[in-house]
C-alpha cells in the first residue's frame, strides 16, 4: 500500500466516513462514521475491520490518534463537546 490507497479488502459499512488517522506503526487506520457515531479499527492492508467505539449517537467527525497515550479524541459536532477514548487492544 505505497500511497495508502485501500483498493480492495474490507467494505466498511459505514454511510458517512468522515476521519480517518493511522497509527504510527501503519498497524490500523481510525476511521469514523459519523452518521452512525462509531469508529472503525480498519486493517492498514484493508483485509478486515471491526468496530472499536459504537457511541450511539451521532456526530463523530474528524479524529485525531495519540500512538504514545493510545489515545482517540474526537470532536461530537452536535454535542458541542471533544471525547477521547483509550484503545486497550
Amino acid at each position: 500500500m505505497e500511497n495508502k490507497t485501500i483498493s480492495k479488502g474490507a467494505q466498511v459499512p459505514g454511510r458517512s466516513l468522515d476521519g480517518i488517522e493511522g497509527d504510527t506503526g501503519e498497524n490500523l487506520y481510525y476511521v469514523t462514521d459519523w452518521a452512525a457515531g462509531k469508529v472503525y479499527a480498519v486493517n492498514s492492508d484493508g483485509t478486515d475491520y471491526r468496530t472499536l467505539i459504537d457511541l450511539q449517537k451521532r456526530g463523530t467527525a474528524d479524529l485525531e490518534f495519540i500512538e504514545s497515550e493510545r489515545m482517540v479524541i474526537m470532536p461530537m459536532m452536535q454535542d458541542n463537546k471533544l471525547i477521547a477514548y483509550r484503545v486497550l487492544e
